[in-house]
């Protein structure tokens, strides 16, 4: 069976990075007319659109929007079940960064994506997430990019400088990597860089002190550089007070942060948190 002939449902974000500036319009030219057919810009306009496609119940769902959209998805299906089962994902490039879609998605634009899909040219390929429980909220997030301590601040940096200027995600993120590399490399004291100045938290009641920590089960991060995680463990990679790097890998983790952390890209609030791994997610891909 060709993708095609399976059911397929779209929901696009207008208010992604890439899908401003008419590209939405002309991608919305290139979708099916039998598929139904989204827009959504808050949690709330995300669920109603995942109701609304629960009696059509689709095989494949197309997201055209950024990490953020993609976690809340994800989230809604996986916790909530709002949808019968979770359908295959086609991850296009509608947001600013695309992490995550650099690495399980499609690298293609969005206009060309959707021509690789009707063409029959992705695979399925599987990969976990990140699954957050939250002991103050009981709240659930899923996810695949979590960051602490120069992670955060550089991402708000980001948005108060680069972002402003219009300067696209690709670039922007590139430039962050690039500065954050030299200021390991030239600050003789990490202590008094306001960026990467260690943070302190609890890993597995494990007291640490880092300039930053990331957690992930993706494979390929900013700017090229790879991570640790494996289909069945989740990657970690910090940098310690003395600028060495370190590469591990956990099944589950269980942190206790005093400052504010991101979950591919978006604030969350400090306190204790449980990371595990998700069961497996299916992804049309065009990477081979």
């Amino acid at each position: 069976m060709s993708i095609t002939d399976k059911k397929i449902a779209v929901i696009a974000n207008p208010l992604g990075g890439y899908n401003k500036c008419k590209n939405l319009k002309k991608f919305k030219k290139h979708l099916d007319p039998s598929w139904p057919y989204h827009e959504v810009s808050t949690p709330n306009d995300i669920k109603n659109a995942l109701i609304q496609l629960a009696q059509y119940a689709p095989e494949i769902l197309i997201i055209n929007a950024g990490d953020g959209t993609v976690d809340l998805i994800i989230t809604y299906l996986k916790h909530n079940q709002l949808l019968p089962k979770c359908p295959t994902l086609a991850l296009l490039q509608g947001g600013t960064t695309n992490l995550i879609h650099r690495d399980i998605g499609m690298r293609a634009s969005p206009e060309k994506a959707i021509q690789q899909i009707k063409n029959n040219q992705a695979q399925s390929i599987q990969r976990k997430a990140l699954k957050i429980t939250h002991d103050d909220s009981h709240d659930v997030l899923y996810g695949f990019f979590l960051g602490i301590g120069a992670i955060p601040k550089a991402i708000k940096h980001t948005r108060k400088t680069l972002h402003q200027k219009g300067w696209d995600g690709k670039l922007s993120e590139l430039l962050v990597f690039i500065k954050l590399i030299t200021r390991l490399y030239l600050r003789k004291d990490l202590k008094t860089d306001p960026i990467l100045h260690p943070v302190s938290f609890k890993l597995n009641d494990n007291q640490q002190r880092c300039a930053f920590l990331i957690l992930t089960t993706l494979k390929k991060l900013i700017a090229g550089v790879k991570s640790p995680a494996t289909q069945n463990a989740l990657g970690a990679l910090s940098i310690d007070e003395a600028r060495k790097l370190n590469r591990m890998t956990y099944e589950t983790i269980t942190l206790e942060l005093k400052e504010p952390w991101v979950l591919d890209g978006e604030f969350q609030s400090e306190g204790t948190i449980h990371v595990t791994l998700s069961e497996d997610l299916t992804f049309l891909s065009d990477q081979r």
